[in-house]
């Protein structure tokens, strides 16, 4: 057995402006209704969305669990996402960049408490969303290890869990996040997590504006993603040949075409 794992970013309720405006973020965005009936269906289907840590404490093989997850910290993850999830006695880890905490946009510290004090568990997202396989050893150091002290001190308790920016991972990551004192490592490779999986190289599957209900069951399910993982294997390999920036400037001009 395996355990889905959702990956969302921010959840968009008509009326308020996004965080973002270019087509690459956009595509990551969920509107509320859509985002409502996602959490509806899960209960419906006798499923349950929990943090990343509990799915770790069930060694990822409890039945009926999905772990839910949020990217980057944006200021509906308290004000839309958490009131949703509570209302179905839903969990999850909310992955927060701490040096992005008080933007336009993004969560405040009263927020982040806030957050935490409900009992959602809040995780690292580094300190300024650097693409980590970028960066020297001592730029990712910074990224791994601030990012965990300004979080632990805005909210006086550990944060153990970490996921990539844009996905970039590496066993380099892992090992660092590990020094760091990180528990976890959530990555953005499209799968499922079982009881053998590497907790520092964690599977999601991104949730996108567009993500048709088929797909986003199979993601709760964690079974029937051999063609998402062929298209995701393939977008890895782009990024390694081109690099970051000319795959993100390829990327969203192709969007904006669409």
């Amino acid at each position: 057995m395996a355990t889905g794992c959702l990956m969302y970013h921010e959840v968009e309720r008509p009326g308020r402006p996004l965080a973002g405006a270019d087509p690459g973020y956009v595509r990551y965005v969920v509107g509320e209704s859509r985002f409502v009936e996602q959490l509806s269906w899960m209960d419906a289907a006798g499923l349950r969305g929990v943090s990343v840590a509990e799915a770790c404490r069930g060694g990822f093989d409890a039945p009926g669990q999905v772990a839910i997850t949020f990217d980057d910290g944006c200021e509906t993850d308290w004000v839309v996402a958490a009131p949703h999830l509570a209302a179905h006695g839903f969990g999850a880890t909310f992955y927060v960049v701490s040096r992005w905490i008080g933007r336009p946009g993004f969560l405040n510290i009263a927020q982040l408490r806030a957050l935490s004090d409900a009992g959602f568990d809040v995780g690292s997202h580094s300190a300024t969303h650097a693409f980590l396989s970028d960066l020297s050893d001592e730029a990712l150091r910074r990224e791994l290890f601030d990012s965990k002290r300004e979080l632990e001190g805005m909210l006086g308790k550990p944060v153990l869990a970490f996921s990539c920016p844009g996905g970039r991972w590496s066993r380099q990551v892992a090992d660092t996040a590990r020094e760091a004192g990180y528990e976890t490592v959530a990555t953005s490779r499209i799968g499922a997590n079982g009881p053998a999986a590497d907790r520092f190289a964690l599977a999601r599957c991104a949730v996108l504006r567009d993500t048709p209900a088929r797909n986003f069951e199979a993601f709760c399910r964690g079974r029937g993603l051999a063609g998402q993982q062929l298209r995701d294997h393939a977008l890895a390999a782009a990024k390694v040949v081109l690099g970051n920036r000319v795959y993100t400037t390829l990327r969203d001009a192709a969007l904006r075409r669409a």
